[in-house]
């Protein structure tokens, strides 16, 4: 699972988070920030802003009116001004005033009707201060325009990014207490350094406080830290104590926001944290040893040969708009993580599943009219086709090694003429629309066809969607009971999903819309042009037992699973050997009753297996086989995760999310396992940046820093705290290379730069304890020792750079390498940006995008070098080995090698547990040889976790589902 909370921890603020470079000794003042204020010695507000202000200077504590004290241009900032009439030092939005006299003394006082105020002395760097609440309790919220006694107006900090400015940077916040002030406690806020922590003097408690409004950097959770409420830190503890919080309530930082709620979409773990609470599966993760505990799934029956399921799923389960939770909910949401249309980028969990990964190629398919004497309903697997696409960008030739012509563009589809000549093969196309894939302009295309010739070792066979349709008229989309949904026009590309009569069920993804149009609307303009090389498929097992002799009453291809005697795969099937036939695409399509699950009633689902996988049940607890409530989904589009629209079945409820905020899940009364929870409510805050998670940690406002969110000062120190912990994991840290691009294409430049990055400086850098990866499957799994691969040797790089045709980097086109916006991830790229200068003479730039914009340029390859990390999603290597398989939804760089998909297919035909290890170590040994991405290192789990959390166990994969967690309070 990727992951933008899975990092080498991270600074934060910079090296020193609260140190030198963030606070300096943190006076905090309201307005001036009293003596030391921010800057490495005592400077007061020293700071410029990007926009239209600038900042007063050596600690002046000074009003701010109307006009910017400070402003900024950036979208993360929001300046120190307001259009409200607001002074520092007596309107009703004080939060405090603070008055300086120098650059090493301050004081400030709070003043006005504020709640509560923040002040400070200083003296050269140290702080001491105290805050006094306001007379009266009415403040204006900035936000709503209403005065609201539960709300005070204050500062908050946050830093630029380090590529910046090292000046932190002030802006109003509005903070609202959840809990009474109590007495005197230490200060929540840690000043790390190299030696120790250096927290500034305690002071009198000026109340607990969270965020009720947040800016996208989340900064108004640090100071939610910096004041905190007044409770106890153990002696040996990091945290401050939550022992006195009121009810069953559990916080943490899930880190960024997840991008999907969709259990077929995500693959982030802030998103798997989400949907596992919001999400039931027919298993759940044990908490300690991570085996497969009944869920929706009271049991389960195992089928003779290994290679299969049938699930017993509980009565009374119900989705929250009150409807059966059914075993066909299942075959529904596992068919659209396998469909192609919806580009599921973690499709491959289902692959072990008999016929998955055909259908998710779009290479399995029922045949609708009988062709060379094989009866309609026969399945197919289709081999091979008059389809090809370049795997890189290629100019067409006018012959075998001729002069070029135009380009063509990687993934055109192009057609075949079927003749080749050495290692050439000639394509034909119409100049004003080649591609195949672009229906509607098929629909209408006249340009003259033409031909050129392309190099065969450059092309791959293409397998489009099967079931892709263009409108050949307008037609009005319409619902269940006949009602219109919306027009469609002329040229619409839709996906025709199921017949009934001469209506045809479709789905329109532009507007993500489900429903029913005339099926003589709808027309296939690539029918009459594409032809297949198929062969029968086996007929599938259902019971594991060996096979009879079919039942040849074969269905209607539109029958359903639940409708049909005998389903497709059963009619008339073929041996398996039988020869291959020619079949034209017009004679297929596409149905889920391909695939190797289906349900038997409401309550069974029966699951057949490609290979003997024990670790199958471990899958169908991972959030991308948790069903996915199909009224919602073809409802409302991609509306349907929105608080007001969600529909779910697990043990919590979305009360409420705020993008880039929080979540709020409460317990679900009506979950079949609801007398056995004993959490009441969660609160997940999005926050990523990690010095703030820690703080607010620190400051006791939540229970955990999830595993791998503590940035790297705090780590050593931490050594010793009894609510830290270690534990191994079973993940890697890599950097993906995009072998689309030259000269990354080269397995030769990649193994170059692999050898020439020494990965004990970056586990220097990270500083948890994590050890420099040789290959790519972490250490660990019982029966498993994987391949070295190529060593830390700069000579040898060197060599196979000039063997490259780049002598001493001369020639090496400039490279970025793409990371997601932690600070960690920038101090490990600048380690291997330093390397690879040093020891190739190679220029690498540094690019850092925020987690949804990384996600998508990693996805459609629009990079160079990008940062990865893959947690195992269960015990076995082929939850890392079967990410590179060609073409797979989370592969990404690529690469593919049929040599490779042999052996994992080979090890996976294996019933000796000891051979198929180690056919799975010859597969890995590929990887290392052609070197598709760089390991680094494999992590360990660090987290912090109050003493009161019960319930919550370290394991190899990080799973906490929160149904088995307790707070002791």
């Amino acid at each position: 699972m990727f992951s933008a909370g899975l990092e080498p921890p991270a600074a934060g603020f910079g090296a020193a988070a609260f140190g030198a470079a963030g606070f300096g000794a943190a006076a905090f003042g309201a307005a001036g920030f009293g003596a030391a204020g921010f800057g490495a010695a005592g400077s007061g507000f020293a700071a410029t802003g990007s926009g239209a202000g600038s900042g007063t200077a050596t600690g002046a504590g000074s009003s701010a009116s109307d006009s910017a004290a400070l402003a900024s241009s950036e979208s993360d900032s929001v300046a120190l001004a307001s259009s409200e009439s607001d002074s520092a030092a007596g309107s009703s939005l004080d939060a405090g005033a603070a008055t300086g006299s120098g650059a090493t003394t301050g004081s400030g006082a709070a003043t006005g009707s504020g709640a509560a105020g923040f002040a400070a002395t200083g003296s050269g760097g140290a702080a001491a201060g105290a805050g006094r609440a306001g007379a009266s309790g009415g403040v204006h919220d900035p936000v709503s325009s209403e005065r609201n006694p539960a709300l005070t107006r204050t500062f908050f900090a946050t830093p630029f990014s380090a590529d910046r400015s090292p000046m932190a940077f002030l802006s109003w916040g509005v903070l609202a207490p959840h809990r009474a002030p109590t007495a005197a406690r230490d200060p929540p806020t840690l000043m790390p350094d190299g030696d120790g922590f250096h927290p500034a003097h305690p002071q009198p408690c000026a109340g607990s406080w969270y965020t009720a409004s947040m800016t996208p950097r989340a900064a108004p959770l640090l100071i939610a830290a910096l004041a905190a409420g007044c409770t106890s830190r153990s002696a040996d503890s990091f945290g401050l104590s939550r022992a006195d919080q009121p009810g069953n309530v559990l916080v943490f930082n899930n880190g960024s926001e997840p991008e999907y709620l969709d259990p077929t979409q995500a693959t982030g773990h802030p998103d798997g944290r989400i949907i596992q609470e919001l999400f039931d599966g027919l298993t759940e993760y044990d908490p300690v040893d991570l085996s497969a505990t009944p869920s929706l799934a009271g049991s389960w029956d195992d089928h003779p040969d290994g290679r299969g399921y049938t699930f017993h799923l509980r009565d009374g389960a119900r989705w929250t708009d009150d409807s059966p939770v059914t075993a066909h909910d299942f075959v529904w949401s596992w068919e659209r993580v396998l469909n192609p249309v919806y580009l599921a980028r973690y499709a491959q969990q289902l692959y072990t599943v008999e016929r998955a990964q055909l259908y998710n190629r779009s290479q399995a398919a029922v045949l609708q009219v009988e062709v060379e004497g094989l009866a309609p309903g026969t399945p197919l697997e289709l081999v091979s086709s008059n389809l090809v696409a370049p795997q890189t960008d290629l100019n067409l030739r006018d012959g075998p090694g001729g002069a070029a012509r135009e380009e063509v563009g990687a993934g055109t589809v192009l057609l075949t003429t079927g003749r080749v000549d050495g290692g050439w093969v000639e394509v034909r196309y119409r100049a004003d629309c080649p591609d195949l894939s672009d229906l509607p302009a098929l629909l209408d295309c006249a340009g003259p066809e033409q031909t050129g010739w392309l190099p065969a070792d450059s092309v791959e066979a293409s397998f489009p969607v099967l079931n892709q349709r263009v409108l050949t008229r307008e037609v009005e989309l319409l619902d269940d009971d006949g009602r219109p949904l919306d027009g469609l026009d002329v040229g619409d590309e839709v996906v025709l999903l199921t017949r009934d009569g001469e209506r045809a069920r479709i789905f329109f993804g532009l507007r993500e819309r489900y429903g029913w149009l005339p099926a003589d609307a709808l027309a296939d303009p690539r029918g009459a042009l594409v032809h297949y090389t198929a062969r029968p498929l086996p007929p599938i097992s259902w019971d594991g037992e060996p096979l009879v002799e079919p039942d040849t009453a074969a269905p209607e291809p539109d029958a359903t699973p639940e409708e049909a005697d005998v389903i497709p795969e059963e009619a008339d099937a073929a041996p398996q050997e039988a020869a291959p036939v020619s079949v034209p695409l017009s004679a297929l399509e596409s149905h889920p009753e391909l695939l190797g699950f289906r349900a038997v009633d409401d309550h069974t689902l029966v699951v057949r297996l490609n290979t003997i996988a024990p670790y199958f049940l471990q899958l169908t607890s991972h959030s991308t086989l948790r069903a996915a409530p199909r009224q919602a989904i073809e409802a409302y589009g991609a509306r349907w995760t929105r608080p007001e629209l969600i529909v779910t079945n697990g043990p919590f409820l979305l009360e409420e999310h705020k993008v880039r905020d929080r979540f709020e899940l409460v317990k679900n009364p009506d979950w079949w396992g609801a007398q056995d929870l004993r959490l009441d409510r969660v609160i997940a805050w999005s926050v990523d940046n990690l010095t703030a998670s820690v703080n607010l940690y620190r400051a006791g406002e939540t229970d955990l820093v999830v595993a791998n969110d503590l940035p790297k000062e705090f780590i050593p120190i931490l050594q010793g705290s009894s609510d830290f912990e270690v534990s191994p994991a079973l993940s890697v840290y890599l950097y993906r290379l995009n072998t689309r691009r030259p000269p990354l294409d080269d397995v030769r430049v990649r193994r170059a730069l692999a050898m020439a990055i020494d990965k004990r400086d970056i586990v220097a850098v990270t500083r948890a304890g994590e050890m420099p990866a040789s290959h790519l499957v972490p250490p660990g799994l019982p029966g498993y020792a994987g391949p070295a691969g190529p060593p830390f040797d700069p000579e040898a790089a060197r060599a196979l750079l000039a063997e490259a045709g780049f002598p001493g980097g001369e020639g090496f086109p400039e490279l970025k390498i793409l990371y997601n916006n932690l600070e960690s991830h920038k101090l490990v790229a600048a380690v291997i940006q330093d390397q690879l200068q040093r020891h190739l003479g190679v220029t690498v730039q540094l690019e850092n995008r925020e987690w949804k914009t990384f996600l998508k340029s990693v996805n459609v390859g629009d990079y160079d070098i990008s940062r990865g990390g893959w947690i195992g999603d269960y015990l076995d290597p082929t939850t890392f080995l079967d990410l590179w398989m060609t073409g797979g939804g989370n592969n990404n760089t690529g690469w593919g090698s049929a040599e490779y998909e042999r052996l994992l297919a080979e090890a996976n035909a294996q019933s000796d547990p000891d051979v198929r290890l180690s056919i799975l170590a010859q597969a890995e040994a590929v990887l290392n040889e052609e070197m598709p991405f760089i390991p680094l290192y494999w992590y360990v789990w660090v987290e912090l976790k109050q003493p009161e959390v019960g319930g919550y166990y370290p394991n190899l994969l990080d799973q906490h589902p929160l149904r088995t967690v307790w707070l002791d309070r």
